[in-house]
């Protein structure tokens, strides 16, 4: 058996139109019979971003491609965690 660590970032949508960075751990196993199972181990909220084409940011910019296809330029307001 082999065990993968993967980590993936999400952004949800708040309803005040910000957006929630979602940092995801999940663990792969991969089955000598080939199957492969991912679960999810850790969820972690990070910074606020809000959606700016022309400000920058000391705390982070990310340019996201969202499950729809589009991609927004996310500056982010703090660089703390939360929750």
């Amino acid at each position: 058996m082999k065990i993968n660590p993967i980590i993936e970032q999400k952004f949800l949508l708040r309803p005040d139109g910000l957006y929630q960075e979602q940092i995801l751990h999940f663990v792969e196993f991969q089955y000598p019979d080939g199957r492969v199972e991912k679960k999810l181990d850790k969820r972690i909220f990070g910074r606020v971003f809000k959606e700016d084409n022309q400000r920058n940011s000391l705390n982070g910019i990310v340019e996201h491609v969202f499950e729809d296809g589009t991609k927004r330029r996310l500056v982010a307001l703090s660089n703390f965690q939360q929750g």
